[in-house]
């Protein structure tokens, strides 16, 4: 069997209109499938994420890595993309160059379950449990209120968990009170602070007992400073998904810059590379 053509497939899938609203909802629009076909008429499909810049990463997909694909093996998995991780050396690993090779590295992967007739779980070894607890992640609200509503919201829905985006106290604390203290709360920052702004906005959010804090300082990969955030707070501290492959995990972990990590497979290089980190 070999691969006779790679397409990127730039979509724009709107969310459906929601209340309370919040300006992140048009970037999360975009995404882009990866759509890689055999001669033998087996098509694969992955994700590669690409918020904010999907075309980027298809032309990544087109005038880098599509070369070479064409007439490869696509069940050759880890030698096929060691080949292509050697050839973008220089500037692709970590962020387009690895969003791209993550969506097809996942697209071989469904090639190889269609083509054996399994699901691509026992190819990797096996399902460790049958079902996996969700939590609702929340978009980042203006006001207090809003992020009180939109906690109200996802636990009528049902989940026992919610992940907040929200940067202030008031608006955590809004959340708290609307949910009550047996519904699990993680709060994602999306990297704002120094070490020392995250230490002291840690400790002033740990009254509202949350499951972890995420991601709290700048730049992501400044494992110095969350690993003095980490040290100083009694509030588990998650970080990794800006992060690539598993070296870069090795660092995060080695430097103990994290009690939770949080590799996305869309970014790190696929199925196989999250299954080494």
């Amino acid at each position: 069997m070999k691969i006779i053509d790679v397409r990127p497939i730039p979509l724009s899938i709107p969310l459906r209109p929601m209340s309370p609203p919040s300006a992140w909802a048009p970037g999360l629009a975009k995404q882009v499938l990866v759509e890689v076909t055999t001669d033998e008429g087996i098509v694969g499909y992955g994700e590669a994420f690409a918020y904010g810049a999907p075309l980027a990463v298809a032309n990544v997909i087109e005038e880098s890595l599509r070369p070479s694909l064409i007439g490869a093996d696509p069940t050759a998995i880890e030698p096929l993309v060691e080949k292509i991780c050697r050839s973008m050396m220089i500037w692709g690993r970590r962020g387009l160059g690895m969003f791209a090779l993550s969506g097809v590295e996942i697209a071989l992967w469904d090639i190889a379950g269609k083509a054996r007739g399994a699901p691509v779980s026992t190819l990797l070894g096996g399902s460790a449990t049958p079902r996996v607890r969700a939590y609702a992640s929340l978009l980042r609200f203006e006001r207090p209120e809003e992020a009180s509503r939109a906690s109200e919201q996802a636990v009528a829905q049902g989940y026992t968990a919610l992940k907040l985006h929200q940067i202030d106290l008031a608006s955590v604390r809004a959340a708290r009170r609307a949910v009550g203290d047996e519904i699990e709360l993680m709060l994602d920052v999306n990297c704002p602070w120094t070490p020392e702004e995250a230490i002291r906005q840690g400790r002033a959010l740990a009254e509202c007992n949350l499951t972890w804090l995420e991601e709290p300082v700048w730049p992501p990969d400044d494992y110095r400073g969350l690993a003095e955030v980490a040290s100083a707070l009694e509030t588990p501290v998650a970080s990794g998904e800006n992060e690539s492959t598993v070296h870069g995990f090795r660092a995060l972990v080695d430097a103990r810059a994290a009690d939770i990590v949080q590799p996305s497979v869309t970014k790190v290089g696929g199925l196989l590379e999250a299954k080494k980190i």
